[in-house]
């Protein structure tokens, strides 16, 4: 009865490894599909994505000065200051509204 269950040990032993050892030669011969091709893909991507993307922040970098010259005015200043001042006591976030109102006006 020992030896039965020794041989059977083995014949399972030896079917394990027979079975990694098929998996493994499969892996390095199954034909993959090339990595380089992704990632060329994913660059033209970008590269679509900046050009669509480039008119928007080229008029954003235009209309800083405008907008720096709105909200440094005084009142305007003061406005979100004290707003800022009341979000941080209350721990709202109006500041932030009031400042994107304040940029459309």
């Amino acid at each position: 009865m020992k030896d039965q269950k020794q041989g059977a040990g083995k014949i399972v032993l030896f079917a394990g490894l027979s079975t990694a050892l098929v998996l493994g030669v499969i892996a390095s011969v199954y034909p993959r599909s090339n990595p380089g091709v992704g990632a060329i893909a994913r660059t033209e991507r970008i590269k679509q994505l900046d050009a669509k993307a480039k008119p928007y922040f080229d008029k954003a970098i235009g209309n800083v000065p405008a907008v720096v010259r709105r909200l440094s005015r005084r009142k305007k200043f003061l406005k979100i200051l004290w707003v800022a001042a009341k979000d941080k006591i209350n721990g709202g976030e109006s500041e932030i509204r009031t400042r994107d109102t304040m940029l459309l006006v």
